[in-house]
């Protein structure tokens, strides 16, 4: 991790200094503060694919250019074109999530009934003050054959 004038940058680096091929996929858990999650849109995932966890699991096209939180949200967004997706609160910007060296990220909110039945979300209502937009590579499986290296992060920008 490394703090800067420019954000926060958090990269992980994985080697395979093993004899053998390995697989691994990865995942940077982002959960991000908001004061109220229905004044909050995310930007940067248009002309995006992405498998919905909640609805039904499979592939859907991301048409609209910003994502409003309105339920229960658990997408997994691939092959995203921009490097940067933002939250913005009140149509003002907040964050820039940044991807360095990764494609995918998740977006994802518990809403009210999985808040709920989840023993290690607190408070309950929690669901209305957070968002996690989560960059990593998990769209299929990463190789590293022996003696090779991977490296991917993330700098969020925050908007003063």
């Amino acid at each position: 991790m490394t703090l800067a004038k420019s954000g926060l940058q958090t990269t992980l680096n994985v080697q395979n200094n093993g004899k053998e091929a390995f697989e691994f996929q990865m995942l940077l858990h982002t959960y991000f503060a908001v004061d109220d999650i229905s004044k909050v849109t995310i930007n940067g995932l248009g002309s995006s694919t992405y498998t919905d966890k909640v609805l039904d699991s499979k592939d859907h096209e991301q048409t609209d250019t910003s994502l409003r939180i309105l339920g229960e949200v658990d997408r997994v967004y691939k092959s995203i074109k921009q490097d940067t997706t933002s939250i913005t609160q009140d149509g003002k910007p907040r964050l820039d999530v940044v991807r360095e060296g990764l494609s995918d990220s998740v977006v994802w909110n518990p809403w009210i009934e999985k808040a709920k039945g989840m023993s290690d979300f607190e408070p309950k209502d929690g669901y209305k003050k957070m968002v996690c937009v989560e960059v990593g590579a998990v769209d299929g499986w990463t190789k590293l054959e022996p003696g090779e290296t991977f490296e991917g992060g993330q700098i969020v920008k925050a908007h003063l």
